[in-house]
């Protein structure tokens, strides 16, 4: 019986129960407490699985974090040593590097803006936007307090705690 999903053991326990004597509602008490004992054994299996998964996830967070700050240092050395060879080559005054594996170049970068102060804008620069967004959290208080809010209802859902 442990072969069988708890889909399939639940319809086993249906069928035994469709197979009750008509006149006595009598059952088959020893294919109703196997399979019983299997589908307690089954939901044992799937519990110890779905806490194996809840471990696996907080290991591979904590790998996550890990390889994301390798991946930080890498950033900031990368960005250091950038600025230490940009720093050589205007010591030198030299624009370009040429090695027969590598190269580098300085190059002008496509303009950017900087507003240094935003008052000083001239007003035909200046766009407004509106933005309506939905205040949830006082729907959600008058939805408890009694209000009816059209559009709007409170659902109440269940969770699984596994400890």
């Amino acid at each position: 019986m442990f072969y069988m999903s708890l889909y399939q053991i639940d319809q086993e326990i249906q069928a035994v129960l469709a197979n009750a004597d008509e006149i006595t509602g009598e059952i088959d008490a020893a294919a109703f407490e196997e399979l019983g004992l299997a589908k307690k054994e089954k939901q044992h299996g799937v519990l110890k699985f779905i806490q194996h998964l809840e471990n696996d996830q907080d290991l591979l967070k904590k790998e996550m974090d890990r390889l994301k700050a390798l991946r930080e240092m890498a950033a900031k050395r990368e960005e250091w040593l950038r600025g230490y060879l940009i720093q050589s080559m205007n010591i030198d005054k030299v624009r370009e590097l040429d090695f027969v594996t590598h190269k580098c170049k300085f190059r002008k970068n496509p303009p950017r803006l900087i507003i240094s102060d935003e008052k000083l804008v001239p007003e035909k620069y200046i766009e407004t936007e509106i933005v309506q967004k939905i205040n949830k959290e006082k729907v959600k208080a008058d939805l408890k307090s009694g209000e009816a809010v059209e559009g709007c209802r409170l659902e109440q859902g269940e969770s699984l705690i596994i400890s």
